[in-house]
Formats: structure tokens, sequence, C-alpha cells
């Protein structure tokens, strides 16, 4: 969670949009995130609040809102570390 947190704080990316990263958006030797889409919870207004809520991936409203970003990190694949990891992992 720190990670992510720093992440965002260092990048200025939305919180939906930290949420919504894949491993294809990351390039580690380039030292970039690319901005493709974002999360966002949905809520329907009726009487049952169950249906139709969740979350679900959006793309951005504007284009300028799909970008690259640079992440200046020391040492890029130290703090990838432990995610990279859990990617081999889980496939």
């Amino acid at each position: 969670m720190y990670r992510l947190a720093a992440l965002g704080l260092s990048t200025g990316m939305r919180r939906g949009e930290l949420l919504a990263l894949r491993w294809k958006d990351v390039d580690l030797d380039g030292a970039s995130l690319r901005v493709e889409q974002s999360l966002e919870q949905t809520k329907v207004k009726n009487t049952k609040p169950a249906l139709g809520a969740g979350l679900r991936f959006k793309s951005p409203k504007t284009r300028y809102g799909r970008r690259s970003i640079l992440v200046a990190l020391v040492d890029r694949r130290r703090a990838c570390a432990p995610f990279a990891a859990n990617r081999q992992q889980n496939g």
C-alpha cells in the first residue's frame, strides 16, 4: 500500500488510474508507466443497491488522459522486486 501511495504522490496519478495499472503498462527499463484506463466504482439508483453496483474499467475521458509518465527511481528493479516476484508466482 505504501508503494502505491508513494507512486501516486510522485507521479500525480489519480486513485482510479493507479488501481487500473497492469504489467503491460509498466516499462521498468524505460522507467515509465502508461495510463490507458481507470477503475471506477459504479452506483445504481434503484431500490436494490446491489443490482448493477460494482467496479468497471473505463477509458480516459480526453485524449490527454491517456499518457505516459516517467518515473524517477534510484533503483527501479529493487523497488519493484516485490511486485515482480508476485507477478511471476501468479503468472
